[in-house]
């Protein structure tokens, strides 16, 4: 003991460290995936859907949304029963970024619940454009061919039913097993994906120095532990850079103006003390303009349409009053939210052309 603290001494050495046995200390079934393996893993869904519609068979559309499926419980970070129940009444705008169109933000209703609650509800953002896309092309033109009709379910099957979660599990083990990944590996990894490429893309900042993270909300989690991996980035202005065209509420929205008119011909008529439409048919005609009786009383009683020069000067000098007494323009300034175009079917592939699903864009150095 007279040596204690005398001189420095390293605590931690090779003898009394244990050493990892693996690389990744979390549950290997929900392990983060690579920006690589996932490129590879949605580059191979988007191969299955080339493949079948070039042999002109009719799983085509199923594979797609299988595609798309995946593409988006990776790209908003949703749980497979989250995804499942998705309609399409779920996809809503965000203000802040118009760019997306209606796929700007996605309502969760049945989250993960807690014991004796009901299932927790939340609002994810997008956050990456291809994912947006991705979606847009599926609901707009390979959702139609499922003929749903007026239903809002987002993932119909070919029966008019819901893809369930064990159908996901079980497409998601065919491409995991097709491009040899460990057989261990559940569609719950796609979710942990989502929350770690964002920590690597540096969309983890605390809230005004506090510990907590403003992210949390996406994953649907109410903390964050120190090793914790769910995010939200509603909060950290990552669509500050493409700012919303307008003011306040009519971003995301387009400006109509409607040019209207009022017509003053009775009110000026009751001005000079001419209060039947009779009194108006031989001043007309001592200008030279014949017109019957019921053509007069179109004239003062409706607005008309379309009106002859002469008529409309042969008014004023009997009035004595000017155009802009008689004829006042109105414009009507309304809004109206913008929608995507309306694109029809998808369209049967060509014996030299077989149209492939938005590619999903993981790694950076891909076109």
């Amino acid at each position: 003991m007279e040596y204690f603290g005398t001189h420095p001494v390293q605590i931690c050495h090779e003898d009394n460290v244990p050493s990892h046995s693996s690389p990744y200390e979390g549950r290997l079934e929900v392990r983060a995936l690579t920006r690589r393996e996932l490129q590879d893993f949605f580059d191979h869904a988007d191969e299955r859907v080339v493949r079948i519609r070039a042999a002109g068979k009719k799983g085509w559309a199923p594979a797609f949304r299988d595609a798309t499926l995946f593409k988006v419980i990776y790209g908003w970070g949703l749980r497979r029963r989250e995804a499942a129940n998705l309609d399409l009444a779920d996809l809503s705008r965000n203000p802040k970024a118009p760019q997306f169109g209606r796929y700007g933000a996605c309502y969760v209703r049945f989250g993960k619940a807690v014991k004796g609650s009901p299932p927790r509800r939340r609002t994810v953002l997008t956050v990456w454009e291809w994912a947006a896309e991705a979606l847009a092309e599926y609901v707009e033109e390979v959702r139609p061919c499922f003929e749903v009709g007026k239903r809002q379910l987002l993932w119909p099957t070919d029966r008019g039913g819901r893809v369930q979660g064990r159908e996901i599990t079980r497409r998601f083990a065919e491409f995991r097993d097709a491009l040899g990944l460990e057989e261990v590996l559940h569609p719950h990894c796609l979710r942990h994906s989502y929350i770690t490429h964002l920590i690597e893309d540096g969309h983890h900042a605390s809230d005004r120095g506090r510990r907590r993270s403003v992210l949390c909300p996406a994953a649907g989690r109410p903390r964050l532990g120190v090793d914790d991996r769910h995010l939200h980035p509603c909060r950290l202005g990552l669509h500050e850079q493409c700012p919303a065209r307008g003011l306040g509420r009519r971003a995301g929205r387009s400006v109509m103006r409607t040019i209207r008119y009022r017509w003053h011909l009775r009110e000026l008529m009751a001005r000079r003390g001419m209060f039947n439409t009779t009194d108006l048919a031989p001043l007309l005609a001592e200008r030279g303009i014949q017109m019957s009786a019921s053509q007069v009383h179109r004239l003062v009683t409706g607005t008309p349409e379309r009106l002859n020069l002469q008529v409309f000067a042969a008014l004023c000098d009997i009035l004595d009053a000017g155009p802009a007494e008689l004829f006042e323009p109105v414009v009507i300034t309304s809004t109206r939210r913008k929608t995507a175009e309306k694109t029809g079917p998808f369209p049967p592939a060509s014996p030299g052309e077989v149209r492939r699903p938005r590619r999903a864009r993981i790694v950076p150095d891909q076109p």
